[in-house]
């Protein structure tokens, strides 16, 4: 007492430190518990604002805690989560003297009461043992034999001995004799051994025993001999009494070892059948007859069919007669099912596809006997899986192939009770066809290099869409844990498997991606070649190979492009000649001497005389312009004349000049006229200032030439060998003259040097060229030709 008061003053001096706002009850309070010794017990308590010191107690006036603080005993604890107010006592280890009354306590905080809970008892039971024990038992060989053994706080494991040797362990026959099992409900304790088809071997002692565990020590039943009769004809199997209702199916049983005689069902001391024959409507005998099975059936069974049935055996002189005892048969009116019954049903019922697997259910409640019910499609009956217990249905699976839609699944039910039959259906079927998934991997052969790396890419569209992957090399799953892959999906679009670095031992591997949904799975293989990784030397090799062919590929590429540039100046060439131009000027110079021979002047190179093509002024090309000067006596004293010449005049006259070509005299002042000729291919041709020319073309080189006489009247021109003159080159531009050139005489008269008439002969040449492609280009019939050219020499005459 002393120590309990102490207990309540801790307990009041805690309570007045403790403060809260809400009002403290309990949410959960201990209930009572069953235990058995050495087992953990648990009471629970939880309360909610707690403000007040939460205790255990135990028989009322044992303290074990206060809130966290438990001084009970060791074998006392708090369990749960103290913070949202679980304050679960647990008792570990139990024993018997752990058993009594416990009760949750909260004590009472400023406004708020005291609370007690309600008074939980905890029972912890005593050691396991026998309610039943195995007794002596005699049987037929071939028949049934059952042991029975009922242990009460089964702590340990139950055995079964025979002749001392155990041969099962709780619900397991060890010793592999598939003839033996251990029936009954093991929750209610029941360890019975059946023997069935009993043989002669099966004779001996048997006994129960449960080995020790928890507090419990081992216990062993008494001994039971088990006696199997193996002579003569006997019932192994007799009938056994029946209750049913009207309307339901019976079954009596007998079976006989070493039948010789015959077999008769007798009812109310009547025989009614012989062996498997009888002729009772709704009566028959089934079984198998080798074996000595002759079980009456009797369908749909009425309340007139109450009585007693026998099976008995017929003496033949060699054996005894016998027979079994009586089984009454007891039928009770029928009770109807429930109303609205039967009920129709399919699952799944939605969401359903070609080829799925599906299950047609027919259900009825109540009823005694059970209804009857099958399926009925069209007008044939299909035979599902009827069982009346624990109350009928038939359950039919069917799978939905493309024939099925549309059709109508009907269930009928049948009762004693009813005058018609009862009918429920699922209507017709409606499913979608061919859920498909179509698969794509890439690529399908993967070549790559030894110890590099690559992957392969899956990707599959599904209906229903695709859940999922898997990836298999040579048949096998490859998984996450496997190093050499790794495999990355893509919300199940797709799906890549990466080869780390390839190894020889997977050349020639398949690689299968297999894509799966609701309904169907599909799969593809790939193939992988790993190739040798190339040498250092091949590739060097080869490197060099490609630069000699870069090299020879441009070299190729630069002469085309030079050929062409060349081609190209060279027709440039032929259409126009150079456009830098000699022009000389010869300045007359007085005779200071002796004439040099005539043969001594460089003539002009002749030239075969070609025929003339038909003149055009307008565009012509002229090749050179000559201005020779000279003085003159006569009417035309003081003045200077010019011949002028032109690639149309053919070749020159002996002379050098154009027979008839007029003379012109010469002003320093005139300006080259409209009318003048053309020099260069649109150069001004004319008269020449000598002063101008030096002012114009820069610096002149003087060379001695022969000197021409000009015959006004005549319109000829005559070689002069009594005047020597100096021709003049004028090149380049803007160049000095010297003074002494500047200040010789400015008589000048016309004539070609030998490179000027080379020059002309090859200009003449190149526009000849240039005429026959024009020609060609033009394919001009001969008569056009012809004409052209009649007119041509008649414009070329004329000009002349």
């Amino acid at each position: 007492m002393l120590e309990l008061r102490m207990f309540f003053v801790i307990v009041i001096l805690m309570n007045q430190v403790i403060s809260g706002n809400g009002q403290q009850q309990f949410t959960v309070e201990p209930t009572d518990t069953q235990v058995t010794v050495g087992q953990t017990a648990t009471l629970l308590c939880t309360v909610s604002d707690k403000l007040g010191v939460l205790t255990w107690t135990k028989d009322v006036a044992t303290p074990i805690s206060a809130d966290n603080n438990v001084f009970g005993g060791s074998q006392y604890s708090l369990g749960g989560d103290q913070s949202s107010g679980e304050y679960n006592l647990v008792i570990s280890n139990t024993a018997e003297e752990d058993s009594g009354d416990y009760q949750c306590i909260v004590t009472a905080s400023g406004s708020d009461p005291m609370l007690e809970s309600n008074v939980a008892v905890l029972t912890v039971q005593n050691e396991q043992r026998f309610t039943i024990e195995p007794t002596n038992t005699n049987v037929f060989q071939g028949s049934t034999a059952v042991l029975f053994c009922n242990v009460e706080n089964k702590e340990g494991s139950v055995q079964w001995l025979k002749e001392s040797v155990p041969f099962s362990s709780d619900t397991t026959i060890t010793s592999g004799e598939t003839r033996y099992s251990i029936i009954g409900s093991q929750a209610n304790g029941d360890y019975n051994l059946q023997i069935v088809s009993s043989e002669e071997s099966d004779a001996g002692s048997y006994q129960c025993s449960v080995t020790a565990g928890g507090g419990s020590s081992a216990i062993t039943s008494s001994v039971a001999m088990l006696t199997i009769a193996t002579s003569g004809q006997r019932f192994l199997v007799i009938p056994s009494d029946v209750t049913t209702t009207e309307g339901s199916d019976v079954t009596f049983r007998c079976e006989v070892a070493d039948k010789v005689g015959t077999l008769s069902w007798l009812y109310n001391g009547q025989s009614i059948s012989d062996d498997e024959s009888i002729d009772l409507d709704r009566h028959s005998i089934v079984g198998n007859y080798s074996d000595g099975e002759y079980n009456l059936v009797i369908s749909e069974v009425t309340k007139s069919e109450s009585g007693t049935y026998h099976c008995v055996i017929n003496s033949d002189g060699i054996s005894g007669a016998a027979s079994s005892s009586p089984a009454s048969l007891v039928v009770l009116d029928a009770v109807a099912p429930a109303d609205n019954f039967p009920i129709c049903s399919i699952f799944p019922n939605t969401n359903l596809f070609e080829n799925q697997n599906v299950t047609l259910l027919c259900e009825s409640e109540g009823g005694d006997p059970a209804a009857k019910l099958s399926w009925q499609v069209g007008q044939s009956f299909i035979d599902g899986e009827y069982v009346s217990e624990p109350y009928a249905r038939n359950t039919l699976e069917l799978q939905l192939v493309a024939d099925l839609i549309g059709a109508e699944y009907s269930c009928r039910s049948t009762h004693p009770t009813y005058t018609a039959t009862k009918i429920c259906d699922i209507g017709a079927l409606r499913f979608e066809l061919i859920p498909t998934i179509e698969i794509a991997i890439e690529p399908a052969r993967q070549e790559i290099i030894e110890n590099q790396a690559g992957s392969i890419e899956c990707i599959a569209v599904g209906d229903p869409v695709v859940l999922g992957y898997k990836w298999y090399m040579n048949g096998a799953l490859i998984n996450s844990s496997d190093s050499r892959f790794t495999i990355d999906t893509t919300d199940n679009e797709k799906t890549v498997l990466s080869i780390v670095s390839a190894e020889k031992s997977m050349d020639g591997a398949l690689i299968r991606c297999e894509a799966r949904n609701r309904l169907d799975t599909s799969s593809l293989t790939s193939s992988i070649q790993v190739i040798e990784e190339e040498s250092d030397l091949y590739k060097y090799v080869l490197a060099v190979l490609c630069l000699i062919g870069i090299v020879i590929f441009a070299a190729i590429v630069i002469g085309i492009i030079a050929a062409y540039c060349y081609r190209k100046q060279k027709k440039l060439n032929k259409v126009a000649p150079s456009k830098d131009v000699e022009a000389s000027i010869v300045e007359n110079e007085k005779p200071t001497g002796a004439l040099p021979p005539p043969e001594t002047t460089p003539e002009p190179p002749k030239k075969k005389k070609k025929r003339h093509r038909k003149h055009r002024h307008r565009g012509s090309k002229i090749v050179e312009h000559v201005v020779h000067a000279e003085p003159r006596e006569g009417p035309y004293q003081g003045n200077y004349y010019v011949a002028r010449r032109d690639i149309y005049d053919g070749y020159l006259s002996p002379n050098g000049y154009h027979p008839g070509y007029p003379v012109m005299p010469y002003n320093p002042d005139m300006r080259v006229s409209k009318n003048d000729s053309y020099i260069n291919g649109g150069s001004k041709r004319g008269l020449y200032d000598l002063e101008k020319a030096r002012q114009l073309n820069g610096s002149i080189t003087p060379s001695p030439r022969l000197s021409l006489s000009v015959d006004s009247k005549k319109g000829s021109v005559t070689p002069d060998h009594q005047n020597v003159s100096t021709v003049y080159t004028v090149s380049g531009r803007n160049k000095s003259v010297s003074p002494e050139r500047r200040e010789r005489p400015r008589k000048k008269k016309v004539s070609l040097s030998p490179g000027e008439y080379n020059k002309r002969e090859e200009y003449e040449k190149k526009v000849q060229e240039l005429e026959e492609m024009r020609r060609n280009i033009s394919s001009e019939s001969p008569e056009r030709s012809r004409r052209k050219h009649r007119k041509h020499k008649k414009s070329t005459d004329s000009y002349r």
